[in-house]
């Protein structure tokens, strides 16, 4: 079975992301930075799943990528270019990236591009080490959707991340992604496909594929939307305790709405929603 290992959301700087994750009480890694021109600022959940806002920080070293091929700049710059939605990318993990390509070109799914990179890490420290990881790409459903990959960390470097994992508002894992699509059967069919999962229906949440840690769901997008719009709608975080999820916001200028089971709150970079939702400890 899968499992989801993060979501990309693109920013124009890091700033913006940094300060709106602070304000919602998570807590946000030091900056870090691609060799072929993005940078993150991720946050990281005990799951192992994490946030990545993704921004632009060398514009030479990105058309230079651009230029070259690189698939995961070509797939951002598009995204950005076209879609107007929070969630560009999708990372699902990978103990074998190469088997996970050969296994989509097999179902006519597979890109025939990786991309492979490394970057150095400053451990707590002082120490630099370097990081490793290769990533294997599923086709585009189309040209406004957010892009599957998965992700293979190559290195065997364990970074202790302990002290990102505590936010101030209880988050603990990415338990919920919500698609929508105007055409429900032909993206039934490729979640399936590129999620090696199968699609069950839920009389309350619609289409259901469950990755292993993480429920994906896919409902009909509004009337009249493109049928080949494939994105996510929403994003569900478990967190401890609604009450410390909402006495972060209430110190904040940030709207939301509330009930007694979920928090949510807008997506600033783009359209989509964030949604709290109180889990078991």
């Amino acid at each position: 079975m899968r499992a989801l290992d993060h979501l990309v959301l693109p920013f124009i700087d890091l700033a913006q992301a940094r300060d709106w994750f602070s304000r919602l009480g998570f807590t946000v890694a030091p900056d870090a930075r691609h060799p072929f021109g993005t940078e993150n600022a991720c946050v990281f959940f005990a799951d192992g799943t994490f946030f990545e806002p993704l921004a632009i920080g060398s514009a030479e070293d990105y058309a230079r990528a651009l230029e070259g091929g690189n698939l995961f700049v070509e797939r951002d710059e598009g995204f950005r270019s076209h879609a107007p939605d929070a969630v560009s990318a999708i990372a699902l993990k990978s103990s074998d990236a190469l088997a996970d390509q050969a296994h989509l070109r097999a179902s006519q799914l597979g890109e025939d591009r990786l991309t492979e990179f490394e970057r150095d890490l400053t451990l707590p420290s002082g120490e630099a080490a370097r990081l490793s990881f290769r990533l294997a790409f599923a086709k585009s459903f189309g040209d406004q959707t957010p892009t599957v990959f998965f992700c293979e960390a190559r290195h065997r470097l364990s970074v202790d991340r302990s002290a990102l994992l505590a936010h101030a508002n209880g988050a603990m894992s990415i338990t919920g992604v919500d698609f929508e699509a105007g055409d429900l059967e032909r993206a039934t069919r490729h979640i399936e496909a590129v999620f090696c999962c199968e699609a069950q229906v839920s009389p309350d949440r619609g289409i259901v594929f469950d990755l292993a840690e993480t429920r994906v769901t896919l409902a009909p997008a509004q009337e009249g939307s493109d049928k080949a719009a494939l994105r996510v709608a929403a994003v569900t975080v478990g967190v401890d305790s609604l009450s410390k999820a909402e006495a972060c916001l209430t110190g904040s200028d940030i709207p939301y709405s509330a009930d007694d089971e979920t928090i949510t709150v807008a997506f600033p970079n783009g359209d989509g929603r964030l949604v709290f939702v109180e889990e078991p400890v």
